[in-house]
């Protein structure tokens, strides 16, 4: 098992079953399990004494002993879904020396975006919910974290 660049841990089990020849897991720092690929033998099957490797992008690349064309194994790339990171209007980083409307967006249809204007960071239980514009005067500044219940979030 390895930890993700958004702080939870990835894994694969082996073989469960007869109709079932292992999967790609997904734990949260809270204990929460979602299965994320299952194989099925055809698409690749007991990923034995293999790690998973994360890329830049939070997508994985990991291997199976068996399966594929010649049941030999194959070489998998998963993209995990997530929440797309929020836009700020105006952009981060940007000081202003009087308070300015904020609009914040995210591509990610359904994503609740919370945010912290006491230099905390956000999480699925702290900050607000963004629901309208908000105005923010910069100091401390305001953090960001979008959720959504199925995804995980963007590193």
């Amino acid at each position: 098992m390895i930890q993700g660049a958004n702080g939870n841990f990835y894994g694969m089990t082996y073989n469960e079953s007869d109709f079932v020849s292992g999967t790609v897991f997904e734990v949260t720092s809270t204990g929460v399990l979602t299965t994320l690929f299952t194989f099925d033998g055809a698409n690749g099957g007991s990923p034995f004494n293999v790690t998973l490797v994360q890329v830049s992008d939070g997508s994985f690349y990991g291997t199976t002993n068996t399966g594929g064309s010649a049941n030999s194994g194959v070489v998998f790339h998963l993209i995990v879904p997530r929440v797309e990171t929020p836009v700020l209007n105006p952009s981060a980083g940007t000081y202003y020396t009087t308070a300015q409307p904020v609009t914040i967006t995210s591509a990610t249809p359904g994503a609740t975006i919370r945010y912290t204007t006491d230099g905390s960071m956000p999480s699925e239980t702290n900050g607000i919910i963004y629901l309208v514009r908000l105005v923010s005067a910069g100091q401390p500044p305001c953090r960001l974290l979008p959720t959504r219940a199925d995804l995980t979030t963007a590193p």
